[in-house]
């Protein structure tokens, strides 16, 4: 199965945000602010290597390929997957 790069794109991303959650979520009461430091970085390390483990061109993409870009395509499904699975890394940990 081959998927479009557009695709492939919003998998990264999206990979990138539970991993993000799961990062966030045992910060604990005096570091929550940190979540969001780790929301932002791994957001702009995502942008930064989908060319390099994708292996594209900005030309192949409509629009090209720039942080403004990345942001209005992918940062809705990054920042709902990285909500989701802090949101349950957090609730786990408070059951412990």
């Amino acid at each position: 199965m081959s998927l479009d790069l557009q695709t492939k794109l919003g998998v990264l991303f999206a990979v990138g945000g539970v991993v993000a959650g799961v990062l966030s979520g045992p910060l604990p009461g005096r570091f929550a602010a940190l979540s969001l430091l780790v929301l932002g970085f791994l957001f702009y390390l995502c942008y930064r290597l989908a060319p390099k483990i994708l292996k594209f061109e900005a030309s192949q993409l409509p629009g090209g390929w720039s942080g403004t870009v990345a942001f209005k395509k992918y940062f809705d499904v990054f920042f709902f997957l990285w909500l989701v699975f802090w949101i349950l890394t957090y609730t786990d940990l408070l059951r412990l």
